[in-house]
């Protein structure tokens, strides 16, 4: 019996100390929040990265007819269609890509 009494206190002795279930829940929960926000945070960074649209400032014209509408002003989707936001003299209008044609010369009146 003496070399299973000596067995099992150097097993013991090896053994690291368990701490508590809630000190490793804690510990496991606060790790895991950590990692989340940095996904997030690099996540929201790549999508929110606006770049800069190279169709801004340039003159759009009617598809159909070649009649000037406005100066751009950017683009966006209007109830599920992509739409220009058209700047005339007295608004901005939102017009389906389709059915406008971009240039960079202005109209010969303008």
């Amino acid at each position: 019996m003496s070399i299973l009494s000596a067995q099992e206190s150097n097993s013991d002795k090896d053994l690291p100390k368990s701490s508590s279930f809630w000190v490793r829940l804690l510990k496991q929960t606060l790790l895991a929040m950590g990692v989340s926000a940095a996904i997030l945070a690099i996540y929201l960074m790549a999508v929110n990265e606006r770049k800069e649209d190279n169709i801004t400032g340039k003159f759009a014209y009617g598809s159909k007819d070649g009649a000037y509408i406005g100066v751009i002003e950017g683009r966006g989707r209007k109830n599920g269609v992509r739409v220009f936001y058209i700047k005339q003299a007295s608004s901005i209008i939102s017009i389906d890509e389709r059915y406008v044609v971009v240039k960079d010369t202005a109209p010969k009146y303008y």
